[in-house]
Parts: structure tokens; sequence; C-alpha cells
């Protein structure tokens, strides 16, 4: 009767415990500082921000006619622009076809990724987030000049 009928709600899931993976993606700071200063008139750009402990770091992204001027990187091979963290010199984009033969062709040397957005399992959606907003959005083919850290040798 309607005087002595009760409803219990009981929900799916109750008691549940649930253990989330959460899958790290990162920002391409290219893309994210790229888009952030594209009105700027030199497109070679440095930015000093704080890194997690607080320190000021220097980022450089882009290797236009400003930097290029600034390293002598007239022609030919480029120089060594600076070292990593781990001791590698870094080079300007230009270098010889044949890293083992000074008398072969200066290139503009290629990396190995391609963006790829079929790489990342579950991907954001690309209207929320463009295909190369984040690193992993590329995938590693060894198709160019560079190894998978970006380095040569």
């Amino acid at each position: 009767s309607s005087t002595d009928t009760k409803v219990v709600i009981n929900p799916r899931g109750n008691n549940l415990t649930a253990i989330p993976k959460i899958r790290p993606l990162h920002v391409n700071n290219a893309y994210r500082y790229g888009t952030q200063f594209k009105n700027r008139r030199d497109p070679s750009f440095e930015l000093l921000e704080k890194n997690k402990n607080g320190e000021l770091q220097y980022l450089v992204l882009g290797y236009q006619e400003k930097l290029r001027a600034v390293f002598g990187d007239t022609g030919g091979h480029s120089p060594i622009i600076g070292w990593a963290y781990d001791g590698n010199p870094i080079y300007g984009p230009f270098g010889y076809t044949d890293p083992n033969d000074t008398q072969s062709r200066i290139k503009l040397i290629e990396p190995s990724y391609v963006l790829d957005t079929s790489n990342v399992k579950n991907r954001l959606s690309t209207s929320d987030y463009v295909a190369g907003y984040f690193v992993e959005d590329y995938k590693y083919t060894g198709e160019g000049d560079l190894d998978r850290f970006n380095g040569r040798f």
C-alpha cells in the first residue's frame, strides 16, 4: 500500500575503490611559447622563467636571423651555441650531410620525430588541444638526421 511502501536507492558503485592511472602529458614548449609570442617581430625569442626549484632558467625557442648573427652562423656548418646539462655541445641547425665527412654538403639537419597523434592512447580531443600541443604527439621514426635524443655523433 502507499502508506507502508518505501523506496531505497542503492547506487551502482557503492563502496567502490578506484585506483586511477594518471598518464602524464607534457606541453610542447615550442607550441606553448610560440603561440604566446607569435605576434613578435622576430620569430626567435628568449624567455627567462623559474624552474621547479625556483632557479632561473633560460629558454630559447627558435633559431632565426637574430640568433644566427649573435653566434656568427653566417653559412657553413653551425658553430656550438651552448652546452646541455649533461655536457654535450649544442650546435645550430646546419651540419654536414655525412657527419663523418667534412667535405660533404651542408644541410639543415632534420629531426627523426614526426607528428602522429595516434601515438598517445586515449588522447584528449584535437579540437581542444591541437596536434603538436603535447610532446607525446610526436613519434620517433629514425628517418631524420638526429637520434632519439635529438643528438648526432
